[in-house]
Parts: structure tokens; sequence; C-alpha cells
């Protein structure tokens, strides 16, 4: 019996509704299809594309058994970047013009595709839709999940072997077989591009009781696996003979990458169930050149990342200490920390994550005490905690949960103690003015 699957490289899908439904000017695509059509022969630029309305910068670096390298800059905005994750899979994040990420497109330690996220500025850092590849009822196929906060609703998406308009598709994919187009209509000319396999494989994402609480899981949509000398083998595995002709988008001679790509991976955060972010082990020679030099007294720091036209920190940006340590990633606004970001303490360990105003500590955030590692989880206001906030030690493990005014404890707190009762204790500005303890017999029911 013949147990080979027949093998499929997507080197770029574009989802209607989020993106153009053509890879006319998608850069990436390209390199990825060179380094697949050259017997995985290594892809590397340093480059300059100028397009009718725009002028980029490309510096990107593709082999085997490392983690892509990708920068897109248009003058000092970055536009895409690669962000390392573990097991040498990363992901290519796509941002605004704002320095809001809205896509990330995920690839395994061998390149090849994973998934895409889709995000809205508007709605924050929470993914509203995604796509990965699937094989359903042996056809290869791709499903579309959008997610609505702890829900989800995920729709298959057939191929198809043609369409009399691409605005008709939902999906359409470039791949080592030609353009690919995809209807969530089941229709009657499947493709008949197919996989043979013998099992199934699972992502985390099946698992995730949060999304799939209310939602019945299809087998259907688990991709299929094979065995090769007794190991489970994933179907998007190429074979290095199945490979196109494609030109290389690039016309300029491959330089090696003067960028150092690690820059930016101090700290990220990703969409629920995903990686955490691991520091790259890849990095070049050189040193990126800082976009600003900052002295406060007898510190100096160097900063990373977008500018206004004074010269004053506006957008995405890392703030690095003189010995090379991350002060502060995140947002910034008039030269000062504004939105979204994470702060360090002098030894490299994370002081602050969470919303930030003119420098202080405001809104939603986590915070860690360097002296014993106790972490608040909760809202902020002026530095201070306030409102309602956890408390956690080191470990993990539960403190209390208390009202807070301008950091003190106010108001009604609960908390354990070690045999496990439970604590109710009334607060008035830091001061206790009386408790409760509340005992749970074992016959309880």
């Amino acid at each position: 019996m013949d147990n080979k699957i027949e093998r499929m490289i997507y080197y770029s899908v574009a989802l209607k509704g989020f993106e153009e439904l053509d890879f006319k000017d998608d850069a990436l695509a390209g390199v990825r299809a060179c380094y697949f059509k050259e017997n995985f022969k290594p892809q590397q630029g340093d480059t300059i594309r100028q397009f009718e309305k725009e002028r980029l910068s490309y510096c990107y670096s593709l082999e085997e058994n490392k983690p892509m390298l990708w920068k897109v800059m248009k003058n000092q905005n970055v536009l895409q970047l690669s962000k390392y994750l573990p097991e040498n899979m990363y992901c290519i994040c796509f941002y605004n013009s704002l320095e809001f990420v809205t896509k990330k497109i995920y690839f395994n330690s061998k390149h090849y595709w994973i998934k895409t996220e889709y995000f809205v500025p508007e709605k924050g850092l929470s993914c509203v839709c995604s796509i990965a590849p699937k094989v359903i009822n042996g056809y290869f196929a791709i499903v579309k999940t959008v997610y609505n906060e702890n829900e989800c609703m995920a729709t298959p998406l057939y191929m198809v072997k043609s369409v009399p308009n691409v605005g008709l598709c939902d999906a359409v994919a470039y791949s080592n077989r030609g353009m690919l187009y995809f209807t969530a209509q089941i229709p009657d000319d499947v493709s008949n591009i197919k996989a043979k396999a013998a099992g199934f494989s699972f992502s985390p994402v099946d698992f995730n009781l949060a999304r799939n609480l209310n939602n019945t899981f299809d087998i259907s949509f688990a991709p299929y696996l094979t065995l090769e000398n007794g190991n489970p083998v994933d179907k998007t595995v190429v074979e290095k003979d199945v490979v196109e002709n494609f030109k290389n988008p690039f016309d300029t001679k491959n330089t090696t990458a003067d960028y150092d790509f690690s820059e930016d991976d101090d700290i990220n955060i990703y969409h629920g169930e995903d990686f955490n972010l691991k520091k790259g082990d890849y990095q070049t020679k050189n040193k990126p050149v800082s976009d600003k030099e900052i002295t406060d007294g007898n510190d100096k720091f160097s900063y990373y990342g977008s500018l206004d036209k004074n010269g004053m920190r506006n957008g995405y940006g890392r703030t690095e200490t003189a010995q090379g340590k991350t002060a502060y990633e995140g947002e910034y606004k008039n030269d000062m920390r504004n939105g979204f970001g994470c702060f360090y303490y002098k030894d490299g360990s994370i002081n602050y994550i969470g919303d930030w105003v003119d420098n202080k500590r405001n809104g939603r955030g986590i915070g860690f005490r360097s002296s014993d590692g106790e972490i608040h989880i909760g809202k902020w206001n002026d530095n201070f905690p306030e409102k309602l906030g956890a408390r956690f030690d080191k470990d993990g493990n539960f403190i209390s949960l208390n009202h807070y005014l301008h950091g003190n404890k106010h108001g009604i707190g609960i908390s354990f103690d070690k045999s496990g009762n439970l604590i109710v204790t009334k607060w008035n500005n830091n001061n206790e003015v009386e408790s409760k303890i509340i005992t749970f017999d074992e016959d309880d029911e």
C-alpha cells in the first residue's frame, strides 16, 4: 500500500475581507518560491524596491534549519518583521502605518505554512480571524475560524478547479501547484489534488477549552498523517523535486543582511494558546544604528523604532540601556510611554507589562515586585494599583483579592489561611478594620 502523501507547498495565502486576492507585490511569496524551487538553496538579500506609490527596503535570509529573517521598512517605519518562536518556528508580523499588528503568518522549522492570523487595531491584540491548511475527506482545503470573545466558528474552504472571477473566492493561494482557489460553498468541481493518508493530527486550538466549549469538533477538519520509519510525518512536508519555476522577485545581487533581527524579540504578546516568544539564536556581526540616543542623568539609552518629524518617539519602539538590556518596549507618544508596553528592571527582569499614560502605569496591567517576585494583576492609576486587583506569589499561588485606592487596600478583600479557610477583611487606607474567618467542614457538600 502506498502511504505517500501528495505534497503541497503554500507560498502565500490571501483571505477575502482582510487583503487583496492577488500576489503581484508579494515579495515574501517570491522569496519562499525561490527557496523551494532551488532545492532549499539559501536566499539572502538587502535591497530596495520601488513601487508606484512607495519605496520599500528589504532585508532577508532564508535557509534550512534556521528561522527566516525578514524585515521590510518604509522610511523609518517597520512594515513586516520576523519573530522567533520555540523549536525554530517563527512568524512574520505585518504592521500598519500606526505600528499596529494587522496580520501574523506562522511557519514551522522547515518553512512550511502553519496558519495565518488577522487582527483589527480597534479590537486590540486579540485575533479576530485565522486560516490554516487542512485535509477534508482526503482533499486539501483551508479552515477559516472567526473568533468572538471566547467563542469561535470554523468554516471549511474547499479548493475548486477554477473560478470565473477571483472575486467570487473566499481565499486564494499561490503554491507549488500554481494558483489555488477556495470557496465556502461545497463545490461540484472539487479539485483533484488529493492527499492519501493513514491517520490524523491535531493543533493546539483543537484542545482549547475556552474556544471549543460550545462547539462540536469535526474530526474531518484534522489533517492526515502518514508514517515513515515508524514516525508520523505532517502532510505539509515537501519533496525537493515538487517545485515550480519562479523568477526571483529582486533584481539585485544577493548580499548578507546587516540587520540584527533579534533586536525586537525581547518581549511580544501572542494570541491565546499560541507560542511564547523566544530570543533568536541568529545574530549578525553588525549591530544596527539606533534611531535616537537618550541621556537621563548619568544613564544613556539607545532607541530603535518610530520617530515623528520632530525626532520624538511616536509609535512602536524599543529603548535599551548602555549594557544592551531592554528598558522598555512598546508604544510611545510625544516621546513618552503611552499605550501598551513592557517595562524592565535594570537586571533585565520584567517590572510591569500593560497600559501606560505619559510614562505612568495607567489602565490594565501586571506588576512584578523585585524583592520577592510577588505579582499584582488588575487596574492601575498614576503608577499605583487601583480598584480591584489580585495578587500571587512568584510561583503563581493565589495570595489575595482586594480593592485598592492609590495603592492602598481600601474596602473588602479576601484571602486564605494555611488551613484553607476563607478570610474576609475590611480595609481602610491599608489599615485592617475587621476580618472574619469562614471555615468549611469536610462533610459539607
